[in-house]
């Protein structure tokens, strides 16, 4: 039987399985609705970065709220929602579904996912936005407490799925900075290409085949 090249295989979420705001102006357009301008756009980066550490941790995106109207002086609705604004900006990523349908079928597979917390919950809760996987293990930085590109995130999926040294771990990233560190543990990386998602898969199926 033909040897496979690999034991697990580790996704990112977003500007992989899904398209976010990597690589487009959905930030920019997101601002603008919100009545950010120029006039008003420091103060919003300088309550928006306050929080950056923590944003994929523990810090709950919604409660800067208040922040936002109170310093930057925005007009956000009472039932308004970070994560929602978010979420509702997010798209599929149909060229990667057959990479996801093969490799489920052949592999473990898994998510490594830098999230704000309760997002990836929104995500699966959009049922455009993810096709039906059974996911080996999800690795959510704000439930683990810990994020990409710490070595420790790394480290603790190597536990999650109980590697041993014959195991091949491929992990695909659309951020170099991430794989970085897989490379060091002598995981298999492929970099995505989320403003060329057809190639990317494209190039990726044929990576994972048999």
């Amino acid at each position: 039987m033909k040897d496979r090249k690999f034991t697990h295989i580790f996704f990112d979420v977003g500007g992989v399985v899904i398209l976010d705001f990597s690589g487009n102006n959905k930030w920019e357009e997101m601002l603008q609705s919100m009545g950010v301008d120029d006039e008003n756009k420091e103060r919003f980066l300088e309550v928006w970065n306050k929080h950056k550490p923590r944003r994929c941790i523990d810090f709950d995106v919604d409660s800067m709220i208040d922040e936002f109207r109170n310093h930057v002086g925005l007009e956000l609705s009472e039932d308004f929602s970070f994560l929602d604004e978010f979420v509702n900006r997010f798209d599929p990523n149909p060229s990667i579904w057959p990479v996801l349908d093969y490799t489920q079928q052949h592999y473990k597979v898994g998510l490594i996912t830098n999230m704000y917390p309760r997002m990836l919950d929104k995500i699966f809760q959009r049922s455009d936005l993810v096709p039906d996987i059974s996911w080996e293990c999800i690795i959510d930085s704000s439930v683990v407490k810990l994020q990409k590109p710490n070595r420790e995130i790394y480290e603790f999926a190597y536990k999650k799925i109980g590697t041993d040294k014959d195991d091949k771990v491929l992990f695909i990233d659309n951020s170099e900075e991430h794989l970085v560190v897989p490379e060091k543990l002598r995981w298999d990386t492929f970099l995505y290409d989320p403003t060329n998602p057809k190639s990317s898969s494209e190039v990726l199926l044929n990576l994972v085949k048999l």
